[in-house]
């Protein structure tokens, strides 16, 4: 809505037509950081702590070299990736400057999804919940200042998505900081390839179930861009009605 009214029919487009993009990327992090929890809830449950923090240090460092991978990946193919989505011309610009923002804030979401997935191990959920709240309320107030007051344009919403983000893993990294049980040793960074591989056996193929999704879902908006920008302004805005009746 702050996009459409603050900026125009065209950003509301550009933004729409890098959906599925985007969530290629957000959803394989979604997917991995599940199944890293589900690793680390199970050693929850078993109170075995000793692989409880193992397997937290190591997710961390999965989370950190997959991101910085997914970082510099998504940067490289912003451009090219468009085009094969035959991206209208007249929101290509807008849209590749959305996408390189909200990429390189990639660490950012893999962040607190990780976090988030930490606390949920631990059964608790109210925590997340509360978070995602808040950055709800953050997101909107930035997106109306960088957009209506600072004319950021589709830069701005992004920057705005990025810091709600940051606010809420910084939520959640201090509720997580006051449970004894994982503060982490120097010796549970030392890498272990089982724990390592059994996280990898959690998290990939759920990963690999979002990004087929994901996939298919950028075939669509190749046949819906062709049709012009008005159509995928159109689309778009009905697509986040869906989204919100879907969730």
């Amino acid at each position: 809505i702050i996009v459409g009214q603050g900026v125009g029919v065209k950003a509301l487009a550009a933004v729409g037509a890098t959906d599925w993009t985007y969530w290629l990327v957000l959803w394989t992090i979604q997917a991995l950081t599940q199944g890293f929890g589900a690793c680390i809830a199970k050693h929850f449950g078993e109170k075995d702590h000793v692989k409880l923090r193992k397997s937290i240090a190591m997710s961390i460092i999965l989370c950190v070299g997959i991101g910085i991978f997914l970082t510099l990946t998504a940067l490289l193919m912003v451009l090219p990736m468009l085009k094969i989505l035959q991206t209208p011309a007249d929101i290509f610009d807008g849209a590749s400057s959305y996408l390189f923002t909200m990429f390189s804030g990639t660490l950012i979401v893999m962040a607190y999804n990780m976090i988030s997935a930490i606390l949920r191990a631990f059964g608790d959920g109210k925590t997340p919940l509360i978070a995602m709240g808040i950055a709800a309320g953050t997101n909107i107030a930035l997106d109306l200042l960088f957009v209506m007051v600072f004319r950021w344009g589709i830069a701005g919403a992004a920057a705005a998505t990025l810091i709600a983000q940051l606010i809420a893993f910084l939520y959640c990294f201090l509720a997580l900081r006051h449970i004894e049980f994982i503060r982490l040793q120097p010796s549970d960074w030392k890498a272990d390839k089982m724990v390592i591989r059994e996280l990898c056996r959690m998290g990939f193929p759920l990963a690999l179930q979002h990004v087929l999704i994901a996939v298919g879902g950028m075939i669509l908006q190749s046949r819906i861009n062709i049709q012009g920008f008005m159509f995928v302004a159109g689309f778009t805005a009905t697509n986040k009605l869906y989204g919100l009746l879907e969730s």
